[in-house]
């Protein structure tokens, strides 16, 4: 034992740095840990992988897609939407299937569902069919992420056939870079003129390693709301998150207020600076619904800038933003055109 007190005492200096470098390292290692899970807990918008395969109206849920003219350009992409510059690193293998479907009994059906449930020889059926088959609905790829606009689309018929379907086979996204195939639905001009659509495009998109992206859109008239500015959350409202994107977009010049439940929102700060050059006003007590909310307001001018993004934090961290408090249950866009 003295042997081996002597030989710590000569080397004492060399023991105590060992083991102050070790602590340190130990401690370095714990805050770097620590720090990770709080940069994780806090940049929610890519909390899944599937973030890395999005669309520009498609989601992980199935989602509707309201438009006023006869065609839509729909993406599919290897980035998160709010950060095209951050791309899958691999290659994403996909199809597209674009196919027609009708609400019926409260729920979307394709035409096969309907015949199945109605019957091939039913008068609603066949009335229905009559009226999809003496109009024109299609779909094609007008533009592919390694070779860009395509001069010649093949446009394919969804108003005729047996399943009223196409489907894209064999798609790819290149990884590595940020890449963005676009497909057009074109509607038939009928649904333009009125308010309430007779039919859907329902659009799926699905990757064996990336799970499965859908929508459903539909064109109607132009209404004085539909022509005038609403807004949209770009996440995908069925999970929770730290905080939201929230997009407003729209056309015409006019006064546009932001209203909002401060219970469960607050809005950035950055975007009522940024937006100060609009006459944005401070947040003030506005009655919604009955309810005690919150409202800016701020003038507004499609020629001069047709959209505004603001993120949205939420104000109590202990809910989950989901269901029944979705943070679309807590917030509203209202535009009251400018007087000629």
């Amino acid at each position: 034992m003295k042997t081996v007190i002597k030989k710590i005492k000569k080397h004492w200096i060399l023991i105590w740095l060992v083991t102050v470098f070790l602590i340190a390292a130990t401690l370095v290692t714990y805050a770097a840990y620590t720090g990770l899970r709080s940069v994780k807990r806090v940049v929610t918008t890519k909390s899944t992988e599937g973030d890395f395969f999005s669309s520009n109206c498609m989601r992980t849920s199935l989602s509707e897609k309201k438009i006023n003219t006869a065609m839509f350009d729909v993406t599919v992409c290897n980035y998160d939407q709010n950060d095209q510059y951050t791309p899958n690193n691999t290659n994403i293998a996909y199809s597209l299937t674009a196919e027609i479907v009708v609400m019926h009994s409260g729920t979307y059906k394709t035409m096969t569902e309907l015949k199945n449930e109605l019957g091939a020889s039913n008068a609603e059926y066949l009335g229905i069919k009559a009226l999809l088959e003496g109009r024109t609905y299609s779909i094609a790829k007008t533009e592919d992420d390694s070779t860009g606009a395509i001069s010649s689309p093949a446009w394919e018929l969804l108003s005729s056939g047996e399943d009223y379907a196409h489907t894209f086979s064999n798609q790819m996204l290149t990884g590595g870079s940020s890449s963005t195939d676009i497909f057009t639905a074109q509607f038939a001009d009928e649904e333009l003129t009125d308010t309430s659509p007779d039919f859907f495009i329902r659009l799926t998109a699905t990757s064996n390693d990336m799970g499965t992206l859908s929508c459903v859109l539909y064109a109607i008239r132009s209404t004085a709301e539909a022509s005038g500015w609403q807004g949209s959350f770009i996440e995908d409202l069925t999970k929770n998150y730290d905080f939201y994107n929230y997009v407003i977009t729209g056309s015409g010049k006019g006064t546009l207020d932001v209203i909002y439940d401060p219970a469960m929102l607050e809005l950035s700060p950055f975007f009522l600076n940024a937006a100060s050059g609009y006459n944005v006003s401070a947040p003030a007590d506005y009655t919604y619904n009955g309810k005690a909310w919150k409202k800016v307001s701020l003038s507004v001018d499609a020629s001069k800038l047709s959209r505004y993004e603001l993120q949205i934090y939420k104000t109590n961290p202990d809910v989950s933003y989901t269901g029944t408090n979705s943070p679309a249950n807590f917030i509203a866009v209202a535009f009251t055109p400018a007087s000629e």
